[in-house]
């Protein structure tokens, strides 16, 4: 059974949150622009608008799993691990639930 009583566990662990919840807040965009909810945040909405919705979310997503592989590859740094719990609390409250939201009590 693993346990989280070690840094590298629990760095792992909020790795692969925050990388679970790229993905996730990826798919309730997508699914919300496909049922005509617009994109609050400004750089997705450009990003969509310049080379479509798909693959507008899909390139912003790319750059941010990137940019979490780049935080989790610096793991020995002491911001890291309260950055990764920092960012997991963002993009739940302020990404994920939201959608979640929006897409019930949005009509399909």
């Amino acid at each position: 059974m693993a346990t989280l009583s070690t840094p590298l566990a629990r760095l792992r662990a909020l790795f692969l949150a925050n990388l679970s919840l790229q993905f996730l807040d990826g798919w309730v965009t997508y699914a919300g622009i496909s049922r005509g909810v617009p994109e609050g945040n400004p750089l997705v909405a450009l990003a969509m608008s310049s080379i479509g919705p798909m693959y507008g979310i899909a390139s912003v997503k790319a750059l941010a799993v990137c940019l979490l592989f780049l935080v989790y590859q610096r793991r020995e740094h002491p911001v890291v691990e309260p950055g990764l719990i920092s960012l997991a609390v963002t993009y739940t409250f302020l990404a994920v639930v939201p959608w979640t939201v929006i897409l019930a009590n949005t009509p399909r």
